[in-house]
């Protein structure tokens, strides 16, 4: 009978078997580990550039601006092409039914917060601690019909974000940690 160290003893074999044991020991981040340097280095505000694709109309819009989180909401501010400032709060009752439904998962993904995102998604990750990547799989089949995945990457935070719709559109977020600017003081009448 031969063995697995005998198959191996070819010298170009023996670089094949040494790859592949090498790959089989490297092991995707654990999710807790990962939720744990996410939360730690989560920031509090940051700039983005993004980019949507409407499929339908061929057409790609890019806008860029900056993002402050905050107790159980996000400030999301469109610097360019237009300036626009919009709360994602569950208690904006003014929020578009598709920001509500997007708000928990940019949350708890600026948090780090896996153990909220696996109540709504099955997480495949990959890569080590330092350059990860998830894929996010809506278990609610409704959800999965219009938005069958988000792949996210990042090192300590969170760096891309990446939305698939089922019509074609596509979403692409890139963030970057920043200082929080001061409130404006208030004029004076």
């Amino acid at each position: 009978m031969t063995t697995f160290t005998h198959r191996c003893a070819h010298p170009a074999i023996l670089f094949a078997c040494s790859i592949m044991v090498a790959t089989m020991a490297q092991a995707a981040p654990d999710a807790a580990a990962l939720s744990r340097q996410l939360a730690q280095h989560s920031p509090e505000c940051g700039t983005f550039q993004q980019n949507r694709w409407l499929a339908d109309f061929e057409l790609d819009l890019p806008s860029s601006g900056s993002f402050q989180r905050l107790d159980q909401a996000l400030i999301w501010r469109t610097e360019t092409p237009v300036r626009t400032e919009i709360l994602l709060s569950q208690d904006n009752a003014e929020l578009p039914p598709g920001y509500r439904m997007l708000l928990p998962v940019m949350t708890a993904l600026l948090e780090g917060d896996w153990q909220r995102l696996q109540d709504h998604f099955q997480i495949v990750t990959d890569g080590e601690l330092s350059s990860w990547a998830a894929k996010l799989t809506p278990l609610d089949s409704r959800v999965a019909a219009t938005l069958p995945s988000i792949q996210v990457k990042g090192g300590q935070q969170l760096q891309h974000i990446a939305m698939a719709f089922a019509d074609g559109d596509r979403l692409n977020i890139e963030l970057t940690p920043a200082t929080c600017e001061p409130d404006p003081a208030p004029q004076a009448p």
